[in-house]
């Protein structure tokens, strides 16, 4: 980003536009000019959020057309397929929103890559520089934008890419110009769970037989993936308020397993399919997608499942107060 320049500025009367456009005859030389982005870095950063936005950069757009309400088609397009607006890296490509506002805090409206955006010109033309002054608080503003359901199948990592911006007057004219910008998107490496049901009680046990208590709902998404869509991994440690895999009642203990099973295993988990958990160590599993939110049921993609030993349950003390047992599921980056 260029700074420390010496402009000066030229007194221009009405609504004129840039010094491009000055002393052209509208109605013969239709004419618009875009400038004060150009060469910028957009840096977006993904931790988690639902839509991140980089910080805004000035822009300022204006039109010598038509005469005494002056308007400014601008059109965003990319390096992507038929003009995309996309940033490339780790084998994939994340598509990014450009905005822009008019000044003094109006709305943010989406540029299209497939037809102009029409927007009221600035009306001073020391605003080339974008410089405050006037009332138009600085010039337009833009900004970049990305959504998290365009990059929760991303891997970690940086992508890069440029757009670019042409103004062009609203009835056409060989004096559009175009102006071009880099944007940088970080995707920090990144864990979600939900759906873990809050309770696996199974009530008083019938004096015969195991017991077990499943949840067949849980949600892992993870970015720690090489391919895009392709298996991610993560790390599992669930360990408990009594610092063992146990249920108390007083002083009385109840010992019992857990176990813990991926989209990538039988979907119905089971002590001789599932992955018995260590207490407090943690065990690796991988996943073939997670949606972030995890909406649905059809999103689910893990298992968890108690498991109470029958010669265990007839060796603890009779009690009329519950064993219970406060559980701690925790998911981390997989090394």
């Amino acid at each position: 980003m260029v700074s420390g320049l010496a402009l000066g500025l030229v007194s221009v009367d009405g609504h004129a536009a840039n010094s491009q456009c000055n002393g052209l005859d509208p109605n013969t030389t239709p004419c618009a000019g875009i400038s004060g982005v150009s060469g910028d870095a957009f840096a977006v950063t993904y931790s988690g959020n639902n839509n991140t936005n980089s910080s805004q950069k000035r822009s300022c757009a204006l039109s010598n057309n038509p005469v005494g309400s002056e308007m400014v088609n601008i059109t965003a397009n990319g390096t992507g397929a038929g003009g995309a607006l996309v940033a490339a890296g780790m084998g994939g490509e994340i598509p990014f929103l450009v905005q822009y506002r008019q000044p003094s805090g109006g709305s943010w409206t989406t540029l299209s890559t497939s037809s102009a955006t029409s927007f009221v010109t600035l009306t001073e033309a020391t605003y080339n520089t974008c410089d405050n002054s006037g009332g138009s608080s600085g010039g337009q503003k833009v900004r970049i934008r990305i959504q998290r359901a365009d990059i929760q199948d991303a891997p970690a990592g940086v992508y890069t890419g440029t757009f670019t911006l042409t103004a062009d007057p609203p009835a056409g004219g060989m004096n559009q110009t175009s102006l071009s910008a880099n944007v940088t998107i970080t995707i920090n490496e990144g864990l979600n769970l939900t759906k873990v049901k809050s309770n696996f009680s199974e009530g008083t046990w019938d004096l015969t037989g195991n017991e077990t208590n499943r949840d067949n709902s849980i949600c892992v998404w993870s970015n720690n993936r090489t391919t895009f869509g392709g298996n991610s991994s993560y790390n599992v440690t669930v360990t408990t308020d009594h610092g063992s895999f146990v249920l108390m009642s007083g002083i009385n203990t109840l010992p019992y397993e857990v176990y813990w099973g991926s989209d990538l295993q039988p979907t119905n988990l089971s002590r001789s399919n599932g992955t018995l958990l260590t207490y407090g160590v943690a065990e690796t599993f991988f996943t073939t997608d997670g949606n972030y939110t995890c909406p649905t049921n059809a999103d689910t993609n893990a298992q968890m499942l108690v498991f109470w030993d029958e010669d265990d349950l007839s060796a603890a003390v009779g009690s009329l107060t519950p064993y219970t047992s406060v559980a701690t599921v925790t998911i981390s980056a997989a090394p």
